[in-house]
């Protein structure tokens, strides 16, 4: 631990623990604590600061089984009486908002299906309260009273990870490189628009980023530096009024999580325990680097099992699954008669081929479901707006390229997330949660 930082108490969250700090923000107010227990419950719950509970719901009894293969990754977000949730999957999809005080559906607003992570904002503007969703190629505005969708500005890729960002007006928006897509497709969609709060809705895009991307990690403002960090830490400091790169600095370190702002410094979270302050400006000053563990001996799960064939982590109490199981997780040979079996690419080779109504195996663009349309350029080698068996081949190829030794990568202890509250940084890794603050 470096100079000037106290680890205040480290702890083995339980499995409800676990799925409650999932990013920046911190779920506190007026006495109450909103907790996520989709991982394990499969639902949303209301708790007093003696942790007895006030209510608690299970959306998937209410509204469905949850489809996706890395669980809920959306945070909820909050008002003053409402919590704010994205169910986003491929099966029916929503936005919910719920009253803090009685767990009351307030209203429910259907969203197109798909694969998003990527969580809602409140913003205020000119005295009203608004959410917006990034997600699924769009940026959509939503009345906080009725839940009614205002306005919808489409034509981004890769926008359904990161959150975007407001600061007034202005909403700086975050994209990560899509399936099959490239560096610049993605900067196109790393963006900054200013809102436009009449009836007309004629919102105007300030800047597109020439090369800044984005992957797990939220873009962060600070004055006139916005800030992109791409999973590899890769940083971007972007001018937040011209688009225009001050600098492009490689952090030495690969983060998942969303940095943090505060004071003149910005902290930089790396999945693998090291944090790298730097002095916020154009410039780049490296201030500090900060280690949670030991790197030579990282602390070991207690608690601990994988999910087999995939790259998250399980709830019963066990060790490492096999170097055999991992390897036939994130094989992509294909079955005796069937599509490719690794878990992304067989499922998505699955899905397409279920998708073929017609059985000439041939995927057009009618019958591409509506969440991978947007992909079918980058995919459509010789341009007959279809998908055949020899693209369907180059398609599962990258993703076996793309993902090998993805496993490995994705064991704790990893830094997911982290939240600011009261001088000091709360840090979520897989089976745990740091305390951290200055002295």
């Amino acid at each position: 631990m470096a100079k000037g930082v106290t680890r205040l108490w480290p702890v083995m969250p339980s499995r409800v623990q676990f799925a409650s700090v999932f990013d920046r923000r911190h779920w506190t107010d007026e006495g109450s604590v909103c907790r996520d227990l989709s991982r394990s419950e499969n639902g949303r719950a209301n708790l007093v600061l003696d942790g007895s509970e006030k209510w608690k719901r299970s959306l998937t009894t209410e509204f469905g089984a949850f489809e996706n293969n890395h669980g809920l990754g959306s945070s909820p977000t909050q008002t003053k009486d409402l919590m704010i949730i994205n169910v986003e999957h491929k099966g029916p999809s929503y936005l919910l908002a719920i009253a803090k005080a009685t767990g009351r559906t307030m209203w429910k607003s259907d969203r197109a299906s798909g694969s998003s992570w990527t969580s809602p904002i409140v913003l205020e503007l000119e005295g009203k309260e608004l959410i917006i969703l990034s997600s699924g190629g769009t940026i959509d505005g939503y009345d906080l009273v009725d839940g009614k969708q205002l306005w919808t500005v489409g034509g981004l890729s890769g926008n359904s990870v990161p959150s975007p960002t407001a600061v007034g007006p202005y909403l700086f928006v975050g994209a990560r490189i899509p399936e099959f897509g490239s560096t610049q497709d993605a900067a196109q969609s790393n963006l900054c628009i200013k809102l436009d709060t009449t009836p007309a809705g004629k919102h105007e895009v300030m800047w597109r980023a020439s090369k800044a991307v984005c992957d797990y990690a939220s873009p962060v403002v600070d004055r006139d530096c916005a800030y992109y960090l791409k999973s590899a830490g890769v940083l971007f400091c972007i001018d937040s009024a011209t688009g225009e790169t001050h600098y492009t600095e490689r952090l030495g370190t690969t983060c998942w999580a969303t940095p943090i702002v505060a004071g003149e410094k910005v902290f930089f979270f790396g999945k693998d325990g090291t944090t790298q302050v730097i002095k916020s400006g154009p410039t780049f000053f490296k201030v500090a680097t900060n280690l949670l563990w030991d790197p030579k001996n990282a602390p070991t799960p207690e608690t601990y099992k994988e999910t087999h064939g995939g790259h998250g982590h399980g709830e019963g109490v066990g060790g490492i699954a096999s170097e055999e199981k991992s390897k036939a997780a994130e094989s992509t040979e294909p079955t005796a008669g069937g599509p490719p079996s690794g878990r992304r690419g067989g499922g998505m080779m699955a899905m397409l081929l279920k998708s073929d109504a017609n059985g000439d195996g041939v995927i057009s663009a009618d019958e591409l479901p509506s969440d991978l349309k947007e992909m079918l350029p980058r995919v459509d080698l010789n341009e007959d707006n279809a998908i055949d068996a020899a693209e369907m081949k180059a398609m599962e190829e990258s993703f076996r390229k793309r993902r090998e030794g993805s496993q490995a990568l994705a064991r704790d202890p990893i830094v997911y997330g982290v939240a600011a509250a009261d001088g000091a940084f709360i840090i979520r890794t897989g089976t745990r949660l740091f305390c951290v603050g200055g002295n």
